[in-house]
């Protein structure tokens, strides 16, 4: 008896959208130029610059598949120190680690020779920091919900026993008006006991620490997240921009 051909061609599975088109793209020579041209990472084409650090670039590119804007930092591996590599790791093993409203995304990582992309969501809005130098100090109801959401993105750090340390305007990016994603996670470390866990290293911006990182040898770790968190409202409410060596003078002084 023949088989039924129709029936065969029915039930035949179909390949997945996402293998045809990577397939496509392997085959392209266009997109192999682009790579090796540093124009593509995987399925993401770079579109623009968004900024630069001393080791690092941050990109705007976008999802070839899906149309999806996102933000690229490309961080020169070959140029970063020990210490350097250990906050590139607690920020990737962090920002794996969580996934909350208020707090930046993380898509994935990709490595190359000598480079890692971290492809992370893209806030337009851009830093809080911006925001404030530029247009002045915040309306009381806006800061209010900035600093409820705040909270609530520290609070879930804590429960599952992580702290950011270093909680900034710069690290606070604008979705709206009254939205923000916390960032920058590479001086974060989690806690094996807890928020209340004690710690020795001082670390994050000086103008935003608490008090106790100038006086004492060690701190806790969950208070002095709390503790920025309340220094970045006064920077929000009244303009004091903490930047540089004279607000650390004032402060630990």
């Amino acid at each position: 008896m023949e088989p039924n051909l129709a029936i065969q061609a029915v039930a035949r599975p179909k390949t997945p959208i996402y293998q045809r088109f990577t397939a496509a793209l392997q085959s392209d020579p266009r997109c192999s130029q682009e790579v090796a041209l540093g124009r593509r990472i995987g399925l993401y084409r770079f579109c623009g610059d968004i900024g630069r650090g001393n080791f690092s670039r941050v990109k705007l590119a976008v999802h070839q598949l899906t149309k999806d804007k996102v933000a690229i930092k490309v961080v020169d591996t070959s140029r970063l120190d020990a210490k350097a590599l250990r906050m590139l790791s607690r920020e990737v093993t962090t920002l794996e680690s969580v996934f909350h409203p208020f707090i930046l995304r993380l898509f994935e990582v990709i490595e190359t020779l000598g480079k890692i992309h971290l492809i992370s969501e893209w806030v337009q809005g851009g830093e809080l920091y911006n925001r404030i130098a530029e247009e002045g100090p915040l309306e009381e109801y806006h800061a209010a919900v900035i600093f409820h959401q705040l909270l609530l993105a520290v609070k879930h750090l804590h429960n599952l026993g992580y702290v950011h340390r270093d909680i900034k305007a710069e690290n606070v990016l604008m979705v709206s008006d009254d939205r923000v994603k916390l960032a920058d996670f590479g001086f974060s470390t989690q806690l094996i006991n807890g928020p209340w866990q004690h710690l020795d290293t001082f670390c994050g911006s000086p103008p935003y620490a608490a008090p106790e990182l100038f006086s004492d040898d060690h701190y806790i770790g969950g208070p002095v997240s709390i503790a920025r968190t309340c220094v970045l409202i006064r920077t929000i409410l009244h303009h004091f921009i903490c930047k540089g060596k004279h607000n650390f003078r004032l402060i630990s002084g």
